[in-house]
């Protein structure tokens, strides 16, 4: 969010500082359906980011939107996820450009450890 409260303004047009301050790069992040939204998002070139970070995030169908992946990729989720998309995000992983991609599968216990801080 930018001084504006506009999120569409996230590329940094809105910043007050000239530039000065601040991020330098911008690495998008999100869980689930923000994690798909953050893929559409950093396959865009106009964007400018610098990485992307998917957590248990994907759509069927977004093959074709992480083949334009330029940045590198964080694909994270667990054996078994809840919301069952656990083959997706790895075909995600597949379908991304060699290379640029890492998955990181973890096991569901591990996930639901509660003496890890």
């Amino acid at each position: 969010m930018t001084g504006s409260g506009d999120p569409a303004a996230a590329d940094g047009s809105d910043r007050r500082d000239g530039g000065r301050f601040g991020a330098q790069k911008i690495v998008y992040a999100g869980g689930s359906l923000g994690g798909s939204v953050a893929l559409v998002t950093a396959a865009d070139p106009a964007t400018g980011a610098a990485g992307v970070i998917s957590l248990s995030g994907g759509l069927d169908g977004q093959e074709q939107t992480v083949k334009r992946l330029t940045v590198p990729a964080l694909y994270v989720v667990t054996e078994v996820d809840t919301t069952g998309v656990t083959d997706l995000v790895k075909d995600l992983h597949k379908a991304t450009p060699k290379g640029r991609s890492t998955l990181a599968v973890y096991p569901w216990r591990a996930a639901c450890r509660r003496d890890v801080p």
